[in-house]
């Protein structure tokens, strides 16, 4: 692996410059090439790795967590696969920095799984190495964090039984975690628990989730890794609502938020989702114009944006409302438009 050359921190300080963050650290220790050098020398003889090397890493892992609750996922994939995979390596041989470097590589895989933008065979894999590096660090938020990602993207990818199953996993440690990581759990919980059909315990939890909901979740602990807010918590809603076929409730939760004109801060895939999930409710309320509306805007935001996931659940909605109104000259009008992307 080469070293850090003026290249590389050429073109590192260049994305970080560009986005307008506030950064972990100052620039000038971020793109310091000598942890880099360290690093790479480190892979021959992990115990000579030091602590303040693995502490720039951390610290850059919590930049990449800054730049994509900014809603720059981009600039993310672009550094993680300058450090992930060394970082790695030390993960996985036993040291006293072992922990510290299994945490960094943990928290990367659920980062990597969170700006990818819609290849779900590679993000299952990213939240299996994800949770397999966090069972080796000792946190439990850690671990809550990476068991959270990868029954989301259970959820994402129809596997209920599999995203239910994980959400238990990660019940079982909540009380070792913070309030807004566990409102995250429970808010999975009753979404998992909707879409098999069990109210009882959807409605259950999504309480649990309003209950324990900090009121200033950006001074939670776990907010930067969470990736939770409140306009979060209200799309959790929505899915629980729509899933318990309650389309009304979903789009009065939805409502507080609003894809279209954001009525809270909210980044650009969660936003991208709720357009969607609007116009599903509004197709199952009736409403013709404004679920032609929502799909329409979800599907060009998504194209956009280049999420294959949501590009696949605008058409979904838009097969949803060709069945509602079948010859309505509203809806004919977007069949181009999916048939172009299709």
């Amino acid at each position: 692996m080469a070293h850090f050359d003026e290249s590389r921190r050429n073109a590192l300080k260049q994305l970080l410059g560009v986005s307008g963050l506030t950064l972990a650290m100052p620039m000038n220790e971020l793109i310091n090439p000598e942890p880099w050098d360290r690093l790479s020398r480190g892979l021959a003889k992990p115990t000579n790795i030091n602590e303040e090397t693995l502490t720039h890493f951390s610290k850059l892992v919590d930049t990449c967590w800054g730049l994509n609750n900014a809603s720059q996922p981009e600039t993310v994939q672009e550094i993680l696969p300058t450090f992930l995979p060394r970082v790695e390596t030390l993960a996985q041989t036993s040291s006293k920095n072992q922990k510290a470097a299994a945490a960094i590589a943990s928290q990367g895989y659920i980062l990597a799984a969170e700006v990818d933008k819609g290849n779900v065979p590679v993000l299952e894999r990213y939240c299996d190495l994800a949770v397999q590096y966090s069972q080796l660090t000792g946190d439990y938020s850690i671990q809550v964090a990476a068991l959270k990602q990868m029954a989301t993207i259970a959820l994402v990818a129809k596997k209920t039984d599999k995203a239910l199953q994980t959400y238990q996993r990660a019940l079982s440690l909540t009380r070792y975690v913070s309030p807004l990581l566990r409102a995250r759990i429970y808010m999975g919980l009753a979404s998992a628990y909707a879409r098999c059909g069990n109210q009882q315990d959807a409605l259950r939890y999504r309480g649990r989730a309003h209950e324990v909901f900090p009121s200033q979740p950006e001074e939670d602990p776990s907010f930067l890794y969470t990736v939770c807010n409140e306009a979060v918590l209200h799309l959790y809603d929505g899915l629980t609502y729509m899933d318990l076929d309650q389309p009304q409730q979903a789009w009065d939760a939805l409502a507080q938020v609003d894809g279209l004109n954001p009525k809270l801060p909210i980044a650009e895939s969660w936003r991208i989702e709720i357009i969607n999930l609007q116009g599903s409710a509004a197709a199952e309320l009736g409403n013709l114009e404004m679920s032609c509306a929502y799909v329409e805007a979800g599907a060009n935001a998504a194209v956009e944006q280049g999420y294959e996931i949501w590009q696949s659940e605008s058409a979904d909605v838009f097969k949803q409302i060709q069945m509602r109104w079948p010859v309505e000259t509203r809806v004919k009008n977007l069949e181009g438009l999916f048939q172009q992307r299709g």
